[in-house]
């Protein structure tokens, strides 16, 4: 007869192999890579205009009269910076720049060195901060979503082009906190509590205090932890667009071939794990890509868009077993458009899959922008969740143009997110 040890040995090591074969998958989102599309909402799959083109649909490159030589519609914006986090990620740095858990730890050893009742308040104290951390962070989604980088674009008449190179960093994450921990925590702060009031070891519940007498740490008992995925997209891409007749209507298609160098950190850490290991989870991918899109300018002030990034999927590993995927996202985006006034609403066409455990969710959004005097453009957006998971946002934006120098600048802020961008450009 062969020994059970081995047979069971070889079930759970194949077991273990096809959970990992099947990890999920995370996704990245569509994505705000200006600060004209972030004062409206993140807008810009038919309200763009030939300088944020690229971004969002390049086939609005084509939606220009006047050739490139005889206007000053070519745009080079240097640099642009696209930054965005959810509150629990600022509270997340925070509390990490706290040091919560070795404050924690050097008061139980103050408190076991003296075990009076000015350290045992020591320890209540660093209890008290913990448990604040606790509330704040506890199944909290975080996010980060951040962009830097530069473009330049030239229509023509009917037609056009641009290029842009530019770094997208995403981060996202979940801490899961089990009411086993809260159950610690106020275990400990009870007993700290008594002996504060001049009570002694002996006043507390023995399971928190070792063989010699000592208080236990009470980080040694807390399983709380944090699931991490982050993803830089590096890209450099080139634009084109051309505008024709199909059957009567015309139609402007856009292409924007580029290439991709993606880094991949993926990471799961308990509590107690220590720090994070960057060196030893991220891995680095090259790989080339495209986006397209399609534009219909109607009734010279109405549009109809809709947009692909990124049309071939790629998986891509970080240094574990899990991945983070590139798939097309796709969106449609309707217009109204005129000299003085703008509105768009847009619209992803499907879920996405966020990076590190957070619930999906599904964009829809509306931004207007009012021009009431040449060189000022003042911005307004709108942008909510289909699913209803995330929070909405408000969003607004200037832009002031003199000579040929344009500064533009976007503010955002939701019920537990903030951000903000800036881009500095020259016309030509």
């Amino acid at each position: 007869m062969k020994p059970t040890f081995p047979i069971l040995r070889a079930n759970l090591l194949a077991a273990a192999t096809a959970a990992c074969m099947s990890a999920p998958a995370w996704s990245i989102s569509y994505g705000t890579y200006d600060a004209r599309a972030m004062g409206m909402g993140s807008v810009g799959v038919a309200a763009g205009n030939t300088e944020n083109a690229i971004f969002y649909n390049p086939a609005l490159l084509a939606l220009h009269d006047g050739d490139e030589d005889s206007s000053r519609d070519g745009r080079l914006f240097v640099p642009i910076v696209i930054l965005q986090a959810s509150g629990a990620y600022s509270e997340a740095v925070d509390i990490a720049d706290q040091d919560l858990d070795g404050a924690l730890s050097s008061a139980v050893d103050n408190f076991n060195a003296n075990q009076d009742a000015a350290s045992a308040g020591q320890v209540s104290a660093a209890l008290t901060d913990l448990d604040g951390a606790i509330d704040d962070l506890a199944n909290e989604d975080i996010g980060l979503d951040n962009f830097i980088g530069f473009n330049i674009s030239e229509p023509g008449d009917r037609e056009g082009g641009a290029f842009f190179f530019g770094t997208r960093i995403m981060a996202g994450g979940r801490a899961t906190v089990p009411e086993q921990d809260r159950a610690v925590v106020d275990r400990y702060q009870s007993a700290m509590d008594i002996i504060a009031a001049g009570g002694t070891l002996a006043d507390i519940d023995p399971e928190l205090v070792d063989d010699d007498g000592n208080l236990i740490d009470p980080n040694d008992s807390l399983s709380s932890s944090v699931d991490i995925g982050a993803v830089a997209l590096t890209e450099w891409g080139v634009a084109f667009a051309k505008e024709i007749d199909v059957m009567g209507l015309p139609v402007s298609f856009g292409a924007t071939p580029k290439a991709v160098r993606v880094d991949v950190y993926r990471e799961s850490r308990g509590y107690s794990d220590g720090d994070l290991n960057f060196d030893d989870n991220y891995k680095s991918h090259y790989t080339i890509n495209g986006d397209i899109g399609v534009a219909v300018e109607f009734a010279k002030h109405y549009r109809i868009g809709m947009a692909i990034k990124d049309v071939v999927p790629h998986d891509f590993q970080s240094t574990s077993v899990d991945e983070v995927t590139l798939r097309p996202r796709s969106r449609m985006g309707v217009a109204y458009t005129n000299s003085l006034f703008q509105i768009g609403v847009d619209m992803d066409l499907n879920e996405i899959e966020p990076l590190a455990g957070e619930a999906p969710y599904q964009d829809a959004a509306i931004g207007v922008e009012f021009t009431p005097f040449w060189g000022w453009d003042f911005r307004a957006g709108y942008q909510m969740d289909m699913t209803g998971v995330r929070d909405y946002s408000y969003s607004v934006g200037l832009a002031y143009k003199v000579t040929r120098f344009v500064f533009e600048f976007s503010y955002l802020k939701g019920s537990a997110s903030e951000g903000g961008g800036v881009q500095l450009g020259w016309a030509f």
